[in-house]
């Protein structure tokens, strides 16, 4: 695609919106409770704060909920534990369908695996601190078509939840946003 006609990101990130139930379970590891989204028969754990498990303990919210998750999977696309709640809310007040929206640099294609993984940076002003990498599962016919290594990549996928892994169902090369720089002016 030639780079005139990519769309310009704004920023880099990954998330992803699941609608399901809240499942908080005595820890039988430490103090406090584990959180987990229940998905039909499958439940995905997610981390929490022990300041935000003690508010779910007290009062966990009831119904079906719109979460958005910052995803972390391993090696081989599977969501992992240290997948962070971002925001959860009622399904109609969040206004979002299900699904993994994510956008970062292009930096591996393993075509014999069925994996591409791509490299979120972090944001010196926003709340990512340090970059990580997001190996996601595609088909060979996705991988086939995506742009060289180092390129900017915009994805959208879901989340399968009876194995636990994020797939990709479309994804398009974009012009990576520029780097963010904090400028700090000297005091007094």
């Amino acid at each position: 695609m030639p780079e005139s006609a990519m769309t310009q990101a704004t920023y880099c990130h990954a998330t992803l919106c699941l609608h399901g139930s809240l499942v908080i379970t005595k820890d039988e590891q430490r103090p406090g409770v584990k959180v987990a989204v229940g998905l039909g028969d499958a439940q995905i754990p997610i981390g929490v704060k022990r300041k935000l498990a003690t508010l779910l303990e007290a009062k966990p919210p009831e119904g079906e909920q719109g979460i958005i998750v910052w995803p972390r999977t391993d090696k081989e696309g599977l969501l992992g534990n240290g997948t962070q709640p971002a925001l959860y809310k009622g399904v109609g007040e969040l206004g979002r369908k299900p699904g993994l929206h994510a956008l970062g640099e292009l930096v591996k294609v393993d075509q014999e695996n069925a994996l591409l993984q791509i490299q979120i940076p972090n944001e010196k002003q926003g709340s990512l601190h340090k970059p990580f990498r997001l190996p996601l599962v595609a088909t060979l016919e996705l991988l086939a078509g995506l742009p060289k290594l180092g390129s900017g990549l915009e994805v959208w996928g879901e989340l399968k939840a009876r194995t636990g892994r994020l797939v990709v169902t479309r994804a398009q090369a974009v012009a990576l946003p520029p780097k963010r720089v904090t400028v700090t002016a000297p005091v007094g």
